[in-house]
């Protein structure tokens, strides 16, 4: 059994190296794209032709790409990749000075959710359908529903106003003198070197940070915990357990606890991953000055060698901690081990509807279900009748009202104005249109492709599986917020291209979905009937497969309804979305952001429109899943 093990990990690693290099060809090719001579800016404005045409030279940039790409491989598996324009030293020594902060801020986030996601899920699953449960399944809807850089923002404010003398910028007195340790992580090298005084400072610097990196986590693993103790409760044998009387404390925690964990482990590992590229917004809000921060940076200025390594060391991440993973739940769950099928696949295909009068009788009967259709009725009324509903709709565009810049909520402008003297509850009620038009552009491509190619690569196996499933691991290990930054930095900010930079990657998850349901239906006997009887492939896939897909496919788009939103709000917040004067979300709470605490109203009124829309569909998608009783 262990030679098996090991060669099941050197199979992994070889596919680790093959989505390495179509990771970095991709990058690559999409870094020399970028409009710009990378030898201009690197020289600035002032620089003669010549002086461009020899550093061009010297930079390898007058060869052809292909040339370009094997010299950058050759140098980089040799650790050299290249020099920054921006500061103008080596990349590797850049990365070696940025990346322990960024490591240290994302292993205290998992630090957080692992102390409070996993035993608020255990908690909930043991009082399930109590108010012990209600309160935890709110609380984790809450770390789901509110962007990152609201939590910072509200995490920042809640400082200023409560506890002025706690730090909320950077990661450490400097007066104190920080220790050069062999990490690079203060709070471990202060303990090493026995200065308890910084390792203190170091902690109240990371903890609202890394709190504000967590609250995405800890609700997501929150939720997976407790549907997975829910589920393995009713299985045999916990029930032959308690039959032998064994208490119930020894149930949970020695025997349901270790078989729940598979999920939550899973999901871990891609929660990990996936901080260490998308802690731009919370770096760039406390001042952190990591590896995250380090990456925007180099988007901004166009740092085409700073931005590969970003790419490659966030992807490289995703793609070992996934590994290590996959050890580990082989480890913890025998069934699962040496298996090439993901261990987080505990898809089922739907239950049987016996009417559609039975369908709408589970989903009414549930009440956070209705709440969210509710919500996400009131959303799409709000949006289509904008115009109508609205005092002042002319202030969407570019009007300027300087009598009335940052005036208070009052009977005329219910929700105050910004720095234009612009109603912000005219621009919020536009904001949830530009928001839903996204989510529609977004979910109207990304789906259709994702399920059929999930279907082809399930139905016909072979080459097919390998090829699609290939290129979806290719692009999962791509952090979604660094790819959308940099395709936002090649094109102009708008809503459109916005709409572009998430459907290039949003297609991936729909694919993966469709492609472990299609595996466990191609399997059944009526498919294999069907096949007898001389249907076509196309019949069978979208006549006999595809209809057994569409619970699943309808959970997880209303999910994803509500993550992007999020994620067209974050883009906003940073400045790659929609273009302004549109009113967005985002780009209003980062707008307001900056005359925090006296102007509090320019920021809680995009905030809360913000969770209010997530908050819907994140409820309807947790009806729809119970009615139908599937996992996406």
């Amino acid at each position: 059994m262990a030679l098996r093990l090991i060669e099941a990990i050197l199979r992994r690693l070889m596919s680790v190296l093959l989505v390495l290099f179509v990771l970095s060809l991709m990058i690559f090719t999409l870094a020399r794209v970028v409009p710009g001579d990378p030898a201009r800016m690197a020289l600035g404005p002032s620089a003669t032709a010549e002086q461009v045409a020899d550093l061009r030279s010297e930079m390898g940039l007058d060869q052809p790409l292909i040339a370009q790409y094997g010299t950058y491989v050759s140098k980089a598996v040799r650790g050299d990749l290249g020099t920054s324009i921006v500061t103008n030293r080596p990349v590797t020594k850049d990365v070696m000075e940025f990346l322990p902060a960024t490591l240290e801020l994302v292993l205290f986030s998992v630090f957080l959710i692992l102390l409070f996601a996993v035993p608020l899920g255990v908690l909930t699953a043991r009082h399930r359908n109590t108010w012990i449960d209600n309160a935890g399944r709110f609380f984790s809807l809450f770390g789901v529903t509110i962007p990152s850089f609201l939590f910072a923002v509200g995490l920042q404010l809640l400082a200023a106003n409560f506890f002025p003398d706690w730090p909320i910028l950077g990661r450490v007195d400097y007066q104190l003198g920080a220790p050069d340790g062999p990490t690079g992580l203060l709070m471990m090298d202060s303990l090493i070197a026995g200065r308890f005084d910084v390792f203190v400072d170091a902690f109240q610097h990371i903890l609202f940070p890394a709190i504000a990196l967590a609250m995405s986590g800890i609700g997501q693993i929150t939720r997976i915990t407790r549907s997975a103790m829910i589920e393995n409760q009713r299985r045999d044998h916990a029930l032959t357990l308690r039959s032998f009387g064994v208490p119930e404390k020894i149930v949970t925690f020695k025997y349901l606890l270790k078989l729940s964990s598979v999920a939550p482990l899973t999901i871990m590992g891609l929660e990990f991953a996936s901080m260490i590229g998308n802690a731009f917004v919370v770096e760039m809000v406390f001042g952190w000055g990591g590896f995250a921060s380090y990456g925007l940076t180099a988007i901004l200025q166009k740092d085409l060698n700073a931005l590969m390594a970003v790419v490659l060391i966030s992807g490289l991440f995703f793609i070992l901690a996934n590994l290590v993973i996959d050890v580990v739940v082989g480890l913890i769950d025998p069934r699962l081990r040496l298996r090439g099928a993901r261990p987080m696949s505990s898809i089922q295909t739907p239950r049987e509807l016996t009417s559609s009068y039975m369908a709408w009788y589970r989903f009414s009967r549930n009440t956070a279900a209705m709440v969210g259709a509710f919500i996400v009725i009131s959303v799409l009324l709000i949006a289509a009748f904008a115009p109508w509903i609205t005092p002042f709709p002319d202030h969407i565009g570019s009007v300027v009202d300087f009598r009335n810049r940052h005036a208070a909520p009052d009977m005329t402008h219910w929700f105050g104005t910004d720095k234009a003297g612009r109603d912000i509850f005219t621009r919020t009620v536009f904001g949830f249109r530009v928001s839903l038009m996204l989510v529609v552009g977004v979910l109207a491509i990304s789906v259709p492709i994702g399920a059929v190619l999930g279907m082809a690569a399930g139905y016909f196996g072979g080459w097919t599986e390998r090829l699609i499933t290939g290129l979806t691991n290719v692009m999962l290990a791509i952090p979604p917020l660094v790819m959308a930054l940099a395709i936002g930095n090649v094109l102009e900010p708008n809503l459109t291209n916005a709409m572009i930079a998430i459907t290039l990657l949003w297609w991936t998850w729909h694919a993966r979905l469709v492609y472990r349901v299609t595996v466990t239906i191609a399997g059944e006997d009526y498919i294999e009937a069907v096949r007898l009887a001389g249907a076509s492939h196309f019949h069978i896939m979208f006549r006999e497969i595809l209809p057994n897909c569409i619970a699943v496919i309808s959970v997880k788009t209303t999910l994803d309804a509500a993550f992007v939103i999020l994620f067209g709000a974050t883009l906003s917040f940073l400045g790659f979305g929609v273009k302004p004067p549109t009113p967005d979300l985002g780009s209003m709470v980062a707008d307001g952001r900056q005359f925090l605490p006296e102007m509090w109203w320019e920021v809680l009124a995009p905030g809360f429109a913000i969770f209010y829309a997530t908050l819907g569909f994140n409820l309807l998608g947790d009806g729809l899943r119970d009615m139908f009783d599937v996992e996406a």
